[in-house]
């Protein structure tokens, strides 16, 4: 396991595949999150509605790639425009 957070949800592990290996072998995707490491501590943000902690990511919108889900998570909820990965 490397996060917890207060509800229980857990992240097991990052699986570093392409976007096409993804979807041709977890489809549907129907959600993206975006894990932020820094050294060796994972980055929760606060979200304000449910009051926990939480990973960032969201919901995959009718016609949209993985790679664009997370940037416009990455901008959503991190304020960041120039994501490069």
């Amino acid at each position: 396991m490397l996060v917890k957070d207060s509800r229980g949800n857990e992240l097991l592990e990052v699986i570093d595949i392409s976007e096409e290996e993804a979807m041709k072998h977890y489809a549907p995707v129907n959600h993206a999150l975006l894990i932020v490491k820094i050294g060796e501590k994972y980055l929760l943000g606060f979200n304000k509605w449910r009051q926990d902690w939480e990973i960032f990511g969201g919901c995959v919108e009718e016609g949209e790639t993985l790679r664009e889900c997370i940037i416009r998570e990455a901008k959503e909820e991190l304020g960041l425009s120039n994501v490069e990965f």
